[in-house]
């Protein structure tokens, strides 16, 4: 059995308001906070917003203005690109006809992100779960992609012969799962990258796969 893995973020969803909010946000850091602890700051996200369950936004939120002495951070321009609303979220074009024709071929398709919890939410507002017979969020794992969740992947999936990556990201999609054995296809929609297996749209995986 061959089980292709996708990303989520960027891969199969985005968000135009996320995106944003995410430069207003860095805007702000950049004008507050030393590159170190700017840093620091997003080290602190990966850590808990990653990694922890049990986090919720406005616990996080009170945690940074502590830590780092904010006295004017939009609690909403944090919120949004952090933990955006299903309705603020959209699949790409490529994703429902691209994932159905790999389920109808007979492939089981699996999710691997490095998220927080408000993806778990996401996912099944989209529908995206009932495409996926395997899902590996990192804030339920304790763990992210660049540490030990792919090998979590490996040892948990019920598939033990090959498996597909499909992901944006250059190290976390695909440098990192194709040495740990993965075979990864790097998702380059803007064609930046010059690497081996890559594709400028999902709906070139229905040629590939």
């Amino acid at each position: 059995m061959v089980l292709i893995f996708f990303d989520l973020w960027d891969t199969l969803i985005y968000s135009p308001s996320m995106s944003q909010k995410r430069q207003l946000l860095k805007q702000f850091l950049s004008e507050n906070l030393s590159k170190e602890n700017i840093s620091d700051f997003f080290n602190d996200w990966k850590e808990k917003w990653f990694k922890d369950d049990s986090l919720t936004f406005d616990s996080f939120f009170e945690e940074i203005i502590k830590n780092y002495s904010f006295k004017n951070l939009d609690k909403s321009i944090l919120r949004v690109a952090m933990y955006p609303s299903p309705n603020q979220v959209y699949l790409f074009p490529d994703v429902q006809d691209t994932l159905n024709h790999l389920i109808k071929k007979g492939y089981k398709l699996g999710l691997v992100s490095d998220c927080g919890r408000e993806s778990r939410e996401i996912i099944n507002h989209k529908g995206l779960a009932n495409y996926f017979s395997e899902i590996f969020l990192s804030f339920e794992y304790g763990t992210t992609k660049d540490e030990s969740l792919y090998d979590l992947v490996l040892q948990n999936s019920l598939n033990k012969n090959k498996s597909y990556m499909i992901g944006d990201d250059l190290n976390r999609d695909y440098l990192i799962p194709k040495s740990k054995g993965f075979t990864p296809w790097l998702l380059d929609r803007n064609g930046k990258y010059l690497v081996e297996n890559k594709i400028q749209t999902l709906f070139h995986l229905k040629e590939l796969l």
